[in-house]
């Protein structure tokens, strides 16, 4: 999965950086409103839970939808983060998933129990869900993106 993220992931960069820093911010109808936020919004979910699951990977603070990022700052840290995902996920055995994630959600003012590889799935489909969104709002500029099958990932 994280393979995948990055493969979409690298897609989408080649959009953002064809786009102008206008077409990026514009609202859009989105939930977080414009591509850039929503990319912003997937980059500090990533971060946050990774390090939610795994204490030992620091990640910069980042708050959500930074609103100051520049469309290459975002292509930089994703990047770097993509690849950050792939060398931890290597390191990952099936001992690793085992056990559980705690976690206190400031939103539901409460603390929540996850299965820790149920953590970790919800990542990456966490990124799946919001891309998808990121999808239909260069669709709904025109811009022809590629396919996000997973069937359909070059082989690494």
């Amino acid at each position: 999965m994280a393979q995948y993220n990055q493969w979409q992931n690298n897609s989408l960069r080649d959009h953002v950086d064809a786009l102008t820093e206008d077409e990026l911010r514009e609202d859009r109808g989105a939930f977080f409103g414009s591509i850039l936020a929503t990319l912003d919004h997937i980059l500090w979910a990533d971060r946050l839970w990774v390090n939610r699951v795994d204490p030992k990977i620091r990640v910069p603070d980042s708050p959500d939808e930074d609103t100051d990022r520049l469309s290459a700052d975002w292509s930089r840290e994703r990047a770097a983060f993509d690849q950050q995902l792939i060398d931890w996920t290597e390191t990952l055995s099936n001992a690793d998933m085992q056990g559980e994630v705690v976690w206190d959600s400031k939103i539901f003012a409460k603390t929540f129990r996850n299965p820790r590889g149920l953590a970790i799935m919800h990542m990456f489909n966490h990124q799946t869900h919001h891309r998808g969104q990121v999808h239909a709002m260069l669709t709904g500029m025109g811009r022809a993106t590629m396919d996000t099958d997973i069937v359909f990932m070059p082989e690494t």
